[in-house]
């Protein structure tokens, strides 16, 4: 213990008016404990701490300080007794815990020694500008006292005196003893609190673990029955329908083409839904687009994790749904492997039999080949490199549209191409079918070209197999000219369905070009129309009056142009069977293979005609 005196003081024994005893600190300390067992604040304590230290000394001032790590001075936290202008006084210019420019007080010297601190005479012993205030107050001595929690002063405790010397050695003994129990008490309340803090941390945690238990078993529950529908194949439809009751939000799937597999499609403008990816086999096959109405339900863990798995539940029904297509498309393909490949062991017969019993189809019954064909988009492509795999996809459209067709029996994937066998009936209407197969599929083919051929009709196996070859042969011609996305038919080679065996088609577009290039070059010259008047004429039957009616001529005029088409070619007639059926046959191939921009085919395409008048 330290104590600072007085000079006029030392030698004295006095003894304070209000002698504190055993009995008054129990009764003090009973009260303290009291109030930290039913959970009093720690500032609560502080301030019944300091009433009953001056209380106990019999006087009625006293003040708890704490230090201020960040400013290394004392601030006022409780008092007892004491004027607000004496605690202002400290406020304006606080106690230090270290001495400074205005002295070291007695507050200080507690604090660092960790020991209590009595001055005998306030005045005398602290800085002009406590002690003033201090005299003002009427305060003759104080005693300040540490209280130490975890090995720490936490607090300053000051008890005032009105008398010069009121604290003497036992009186200063049993307020050094008493500030030691208040420090337990603090300690134990300090670490009660943080045992209480935990506590309520761990109950917090619990009830979250517990709260979300329950939604997980609830979203348990909500999952097994969307498995089940997926496992009955209840379809898309049904489980967005059970999606949306579970969740309240609106579901919409739609696949790589942006067409809806099922649910309600928002407008693009609704920011509010968002949009997953739906993978089968490590490719997006779908999207899956979720709008809820109220954003808040997302955040409820068994929203959130049904929200969570719809993708993979979505994936699951639609991997039924093309494991199904897939199998189907395997069978379609087998099929269409055994009618229009080399034979096979079982002969026609067998072929027709199971094209019957699975399909339902006719073999016998007069039927009709559509051959589609994606050509390669890079430019530096060309046909003999074969077309471009029909993807899922593309089959899964074309499929759709033979569903939608009364007429139409089988689709299939073969060699590339897309093979479809149609019930016989007019060449218009099976050319109709041709042009929206080749809608469906361009729609989805990216920037790919798509080209049809529609073959003849045949009542046999071996029949189809001759059709197919040559509306393959008619897609490989196609492919060479500069407008292969078309829509063709071979029966628009006539007699010359026989020049389509040709394994090369180029050999075909030179035999075109030598027939015929010389009235092309002369048409570009002279800007006239001979090839155009020769084709005219050949489809009248070499009829020159139904040729002049036509081209809107007189008849001489045809004449004279046909007299200068034979001196061109160096023909000796117009009428010869030979040199028909080789100017025929020149004209069908140019028809169908029209010639690559800027060249000396296509200058004829760029000629004035003259007016008919």
């Amino acid at each position: 213990m330290s104590v600072v005196a007085h000079h006029a003081a030392v030698d004295q024994h006095t003894h304070c008016s209000g002698i504190a005893t055993v009995n008054s600190a129990v009764r003090a300390m009973a009260e303290l404990t009291a109030a930290v067992n039913i959970g009093s604040s720690t500032g609560d304590i502080l301030e019944l701490a300091a009433a009953k230290l001056a209380q106990m000394t019999g006087h009625v001032m006293a003040l708890v300080m704490q230090p201020n790590g960040t400013t290394r001075a004392l601030e006022v936290v409780t008092a007892h007794g004491v004027s607000a202008s004496y605690i202002d006084t400290i406020t304006r210019h606080p106690v230090m815990t270290t001495a400074g420019d205005r002295g070291e007080a007695p507050t200080s010297r507690a604090f660092r020694s960790r020991r209590p601190v009595v001055a005998t005479s306030s005045e005398a012993n602290l800085p002009v500008v406590w002690g003033r205030t201090a005299s003002r107050e009427g305060i003759g001595s104080m005693v300040s006292l540490p209280l130490l929690i975890a090995q720490e002063v936490r607090y300053v405790v000051n008890v005032y005196c009105s008398g010069p010397a009121c604290f003497d050695d036992a009186t200063v003994l049993l307020i050094e003893n008493f500030a030691s129990l208040i420090s337990l008490l603090l300690d134990n309340h300090a670490a009660a609190g943080a045992q209480l803090a935990e506590c309520e941390t761990h109950r917090r945690q619990i009830n979250a673990l517990q709260s979300k238990c329950h939604a997980m078993r609830v979203a348990q529950v909500s999952l097994d029955e969307l498995h089940g529908l997926v496992i009955e194949e209840a379809g898309l439809d049904r489980l967005l329908d059970r999606l949306t009751e579970m969740t309240g939000a609106c579901l919409h799937v739609s696949d790589v083409f942006g067409r809806t597999l099922a649910g309600v499609q928002s407008s693009d403008e609704d920011r509010s839904q968002v949009r997953r990816s739906v993978m089968l086999d490590n490719e997006v096959v779908a999207t899956l687009s979720i709008r809820c109405a109220e954003p808040d339900v997302v955040s409820s863990p068994e929203v959130a994790t049904v929200l969570h798995a719809a993708p993979t539940l979505v994936a699951m029904m639609l991997m039924r749904r093309w494991v199904a297509f897939d199998a189907g498309a395997r069978l379609r393909g087998d099929l269409a492997e055994e009618l229009l490949a080399a034979p096979q062991a079982g002969g026609n017969l067998a072929l027709a039999a199971h094209a019957r019993a699975k399909w339902g189809i006719d073999l016998s019954a007069r039927n009709r080949l559509v051959v589609g064909r994606i050509n390669n988009p890079s430019a530096n492509s060309s046909a003999t490199e074969g077309p471009t795999p029909i993807g899922r996809s593309l089959l899964a459209a074309a499929a759709e549209l033979v569903r939608r067709t009364p007429e139409a029996h089988l689709v299939a994937e073969f060699d590339k191409q897309l093979v479809v066998l149609l019930a016989d009936g007019p060449i218009q209407a099976a050319r109709d079918f041709a042009d929206a197969l080749r809608r469906e599929v361009t729609a989805f083919a990216g920037t790919a070209t798509v080209s049809v051929a529609v073959a003849d009709a045949s009542d046999t196996v071996e029949g189809h197999r001759d059709a197919y070859r040559h509306a393959v042969a008619l897609l490989n011609l196609v492919g060479e000219s500069a407008e292969p996305g078309r829509t063709v038919t071979v029966e628009q080679f006539g007699l010359f369905r026989l020049m389509l065996d040709v394994r090369q088609p180029r050999d075909l577009i030179q035999f075109a070009d030598r027939t015929l290039g010389p009235l092309r070059d002369y048409d570009a010259r002279r800007r006239a129309d001979l090839v155009e008047t020769l084709r005219v004429y050949l489809d009248s039957d070499c009829n020159i009056g139904e040729t002049a009616r036509r081209l809107h001529l007189h008849h001489n005029s045809v004449g004279y142009r046909l007299k200068r088409i034979s001196d061109i070619l160096e023909l000796t007639s117009l009428s010869e069977p030979k040199i028909l059926l080789r100017l025929e046959l020149a004209l069908s191939i140019d028809r169908h293979v029209p010639s690559p921009p800027g060249s000396d085919r296509d200058l004829t395409q760029h000629v004035i005609r003259p007016d008919p008048r």
